[in-house]
């Protein structure tokens, strides 16, 4: 069960969705063990009970930033081999399918991106920061949530990510972070 002050950030931050004026995403940081995991399950719940969208389990998605770097690699391998292979039937299907699943990643309509706790910094600024802005400004409601602040990619990145979501810090059990 959620205090008090966690609940009453939950349902603020699901009624802007649902008024159209409140941001999307939700960054949710703390030190390991905090619940950052817990609680940005709780808002994914809090959105679909909301009404915002339906159960469908297919309209949300989950994956942890490594998968999602991972994801990513495998995509432009499997391009690369596709252009040095491109009458290969059982490739291109392949490339077809990890694409896809690439796509539907972020055009979920509550994607919530977990284990937020050791990135590669370059990496993800380069190539899947400006993906999460995009949603940020979009349609889908977004959830980031681990160790790592929005500042941990620099300032502008922090202020920007301020600006298009809830930041909330969590606090360990004994007030640590």
């Amino acid at each position: 069960m959620l205090h008090t002050p966690e609940q009453q950030q939950i349902d603020h931050f699901v009624d802007g969705i649902k008024s159209g004026f409140g941001p999307r995403g939700l960054w949710v940081h703390g030190p390991r063990q905090s619940g950052t995991t817990t609680y940005a399950r709780r808002v994914a719940e809090a959105v679909y009970s909301a009404g915002c969208y339906d159960l469908d389990m297919s309209e949300g998605c989950l994956i942890t930033a490594t998968a999602l770097s991972d994801l990513q690699r495998k995509v432009w391998t499997q391009e690369d081999l596709m252009r040095s292979n491109s009458h290969d039937m059982a490739l291109w299907q392949e490339t077809q399918a990890l694409v896809s699943r690439w796509e539907d990643v972020w055009d979920a309509n509550v994607l919530m991106i977990d284990d937020l706790i050791s990135v590669d910094t370059e990496f993800w600024k380069k190539h899947l920061l400006a993906r999460i802005d995009q949603r940020l400004k979009g349609k889908g409601v977004t959830l980031l949530a681990g160790v790592i602040a929005p500042s941990w990619f620099g300032p502008d990145w922090g202020t920007g990510f301020s600006r298009l979501c809830t930041v909330i810090r969590l606090r360990g059990e004994h007030g640590e972070g």
